[in-house]
């Protein structure tokens, strides 16, 4: 016997009410992990969706702007509870920098770390990026290049630059041994 149309029709909606689409409304940070109101089918609105990243990664996405947001895979769960897919933005993902195939980035609204597909990785940033590393920071490259300048020692209270450095040794002079008078400026610059 054919189940009713009735039935089938019920089954379906109970089916769909599981795995859903959604955009991010709200984001509630709960200390041990973030929550958030997400709009469903028909702009209805779940609340208390947990966000699930894998280990080792985490993001606070920033919610939606009228029906454009971060988007991503609702699972309901037993009772009533759900949880989001780690979920993608539209709006930014176009400034990732992922722009081939086998290429892969780490991003947010003005930063982002790409892994180019030639092997290259960049990194843009308009703020500071910072490392700390006790036990050192080794660069393994036949060169290192530095568009700005370099400052040294910070933590001494040095305050030349390598710039500086080379200004002062290209103007500098000493008492010599043997006259005792000063010596010329060194005849090779630093420059």
């Amino acid at each position: 016997m054919a189940p009713s149309s009735g039935r089938l029709a019920r089954a379906a909606r109970n089916q769909s009410n599981l795995v859903f689409r959604g955009v991010v409304a709200r984001v509630r940070d709960g200390g041990a992990g973030l929550t958030a109101q997400v709009h469903g089918r028909a702009d209805e609105l779940r609340d208390g969706v947990v966000l699930v990243y894998p280990f080792g990664f985490d993001a606070y996405p920033i919610a939606a702007d009228g029906s454009t947001g971060p988007e991503g895979v609702v699972i309901q769960l037993e009772g009533n509870s759900r949880v989001m897919l780690p979920p993608m933005d539209r709006r930014h993902r176009a400034k990732s920098g992922v722009t081939a195939p086998d290429e892969a980035a780490l991003y947010t609204s003005k930063t982002r770390i790409t892994i180019k597909a030639n092997g290259d990785i960049e990194i843009v940033s308009p703020g500071k990026i910072t490392a700390t590393a006790p036990g050192g920071t080794e660069f393994d490259t036949p060169l290192l290049k530095v568009t700005g300048d370099i400052l040294d020692s910070t933590a001494s209270g040095n305050t030349r630059t390598v710039r500086g450095g080379r200004e002062v040794y290209d103007v500098h002079n000493h008492d010599e041994n043997d006259n005792g008078g000063p010596t010329d400026v060194p005849n090779q610059t630093m420059g």
